[in-house]
């Protein structure tokens, strides 16, 4: 399973609902509807995962009630100037687990040391609570927040256990290889400043974390659910989730195989969506050096380095120099700009969409969009809230002025 693929977010939705019915619901008829639901989504979750539907239903099908987050701790235990990690089958992390029902998260902290490393400490304080989707590529069929708690050591030694083959203290400096899907190196940063830090305040952890990362993810294809980079304090508005997902329904048969141009291209997600779901190429073009820089970046963390090329330079002066034609161009620019009209015109004057091609603007609702001269023909408006989709195609035959 990768993050930000819908039948994902369907399946959890379809299970926390029914879970919900079966436990409000009085109607035994209800119940029962209630109950094929919950069977589904665990269909649909063992159909996509390949993993057993028994073993499906005892995980994502075991509890009753309202459908609330699951709970995990990671201990932050120092000695000196290392942290205590243990040694698990993917790598070193942070001693830690799932909350157990009959436990506080503090009791729970103290156990999982316990088994883990076996060491006995006290739990302190609260470092910090992350929503762990925000912070780790591991995806759960449910939201998962992780507690970092600040502990003493008290004593004890390692004991030969389950689920750890070693512990040992680390500095900063001299990680081992870590298991990322239980702890990254910017939450083990976090745990050394929260111990460093006279006055801590857990909401700054959340901050720290994220800093240069976001929840720009690859919707689907070869690279689905990796998260793209984009710069602090960088001026774009990346295209939302939503639209994004709309806008790739549109031109889903478009795409595979295809030359793609993302104009105004700001961390590329369009044209490295477009990638991921099997166009041939895509050229990215953005004036500024950071976009260009960051661009690149992306690519790289998506593996589609070979399919892209980055072009720094003003977009109106590419395409008036463009000797290529494309089968789809993507068109974001900053609203209001007067950029999005400009583009659209430069393209149409100089024929750049192939025969048969498709243009995808991105605008303001309110933003009336101007129609082009033939062979360039307007299509349809997609609304998403304040935002609208506008779809021009490329007919066949030569361009009239």
């Amino acid at each position: 399973m990768r993050q930000g693929e819908p039948w994902l977010k369907w399946a959890s939705e379809l299970q926390s609902l029914a879970q919900a019915g079966l436990y409000y619901g009085k109607d035994k008829f209800d119940r029962e509807r209630y109950a094929r639901i919950r069977e589904i989504a665990a269909e649909m979750m063992a159909r996509q995962t390949d993993l057993p539907l028994e073993q499906v239903k005892g995980w994502f099908c075991n509890e009753t009630g309202y459908q609330t987050p699951k709970l995990a701790t990671r201990a932050a235990v120092f000695q000196g100037e290392r942290i205590l990690l243990v040694k698990e089958p993917k790598g070193w992390a942070l001693p830690g687990g799932w909350v157990d029902a009959d436990v506080s998260v503090k009791e729970n902290t103290v156990k999982e040391v316990r088994e883990e490393a076996g060491l006995e400490v006290r739990a302190d304080r609260v470092i910090a609570l992350q929503d762990g989707e925000n912070h780790h590529e591991t995806v759960y069929p449910w939201k998962v927040c992780i507690v970092f708690v600040l502990c003493t050591l008290l004593g004890g030694e390692f004991r030969e256990n389950l689920e750890t083959s070693e512990s040992g203290w680390f500095s900063l400096n001299e990680l081992p290889a870590l298991d990322l899907e239980k702890t990254t190196p910017e939450q083990l940063r976090m745990c050394f400043e929260a111990r460093r830090a006279e006055h801590w305040r857990p909401d700054s952890s959340e901050i720290h974390a994220t800093k240069g990362r976001s929840d720009m993810r690859v919707i689907s294809g070869s690279a689905r659910g990796r998260r793209l980079n984009e710069l602090q304090g960088m001026e774009t508005r990346p295209t939302t989730d939503r639209v994004k997902e709309a806008l790739f329904n549109i031109v889903q048969f478009e795409v595979p195989g295809r030359d793609i141009l993302d104009l105004f291209a700001g961390t590329g997600q369009l044209g490295i969506e477009a990638l991921s779901r099997g166009a041939a190429r895509c050229t990215f073009v953005d004036q500024r050096k950071d976009a260009a820089a960051l661009v690149r970046e992306n690519l790289k963390l998506t593996g589609l380095t070979g399919q892209g090329k980055v072009v720094q330079g003003d977009s109106i002066s590419y395409l008036m120099s463009c000797r290529e034609k494309f089968h789809v161009i993507f068109l974001d620019p900053p609203y209001q700009s007067g950029l999005l009209e400009r583009a659209m015109e430069t393209i149409a004057a100089f024929d750049i969409l192939r025969e048969h091609g498709i243009m995808i603007c991105e605008s303001p609702l309110e933003q009336v969009l101007p129609d082009l001269s033939q062979p360039y023909e307007r299509g349809k408006d997609y609304r998403y809230g304040k935002i609208k989709l506008t779809v021009y195609r490329r007919n066949g035959g030569e361009r009239r002025p």
